[in-house]
C-alpha cells in the first residue's frame, strides 16, 4: 500500500503546485474574467483580445495552499523515507496527520476564496484542488489501512 500512497501523494503535489499557479480557480466567459490565487484577468476592452492582468492579494487562500503544498511535500519525503529505510507505527501516525492537516488546508484554501463576483463558474484550477483533495483522503485511507497491518 505504500507504493500506492507515494503515487497518490506524488499526484496530489503536482496537481496543487499546478493549481495554485494558474489563474483560472474561476471564470466567467461572457465577460471573458478569470482569476487565480495572484493575479485576476480581463479583455482591456470587449473588441480587443489582449488580455489585462492585475495582482490581486488573496492572502488567506494563498498562504493555506501553499502551506498544504509545503505540507504534501513533506508528506511525500516521509513517506519515501519510510518506504526505504524504517516502517513502524510511529511514522505512519505521522504520515497520517501531516495528510490530515493537507486535506484541511486545501479544503480551507477552496473554502476561504474570495469570490467576487456571483455569476463565476469553476475552471480548471478549482478542479485540480479538488482532485488533489481527493487523492490526498485517499492516501490518508491507505496509511491507515497500513497502519493497521503493522499494529
Amino acid at each position: 500500500m505504500r507504493p500506492l500512497s507515494v503515487v497518490f501523494v506524488s499526484l496530489a503535489l503536482i496537481l496543487t503546485f499546478l493549481s495554485i499557479t494558474t489563474n483560472y480557480w474561476f471564470e466567467n466567459v461572457q465577460d471573458q474574467y478569470n482569476s487565480g490565487l495572484f493575479f485576476k484577468c480581463s479583455l482591456r476592452n470587449n473588441s480587443s483580445l489582449e488580455k489585462f492582468c492585475q495582482k490581486i492579494s488573496y492572502i488567506h487562500s494563498r498562504g493555506l495552499a501553499i502551506s498544504g503544498l509545503i505540507c504534501l511535500l513533506i508528506t511525500l519525503l516521509i513517506l519515501i523515507f519510510s518506504w526505504f529505510k524504517l516502517r513502524n507505527l510511529f511514522i505512519n501516525y505521522i504520515i497520517i496527520l501531516f495528510l490530515l492537516i493537507t486535506s484541511i488546508l486545501l479544503i480551507l484554501t477552496f473554502i476561504f476564496y474570495p469570490k467576487e463576483k456571483t455569476n463565476l463558474t469553476l475552471s480548471h484550477s478549482s478542479y485540480l484542488i479538488c482532485i488533489a483533495i481527493i487523492l490526498t483522503f485517499l492516501s490518508t485511507i491507505l496509511t491507515i489501512f497500513d497502519a493497521l497491518c503493522i499494529s
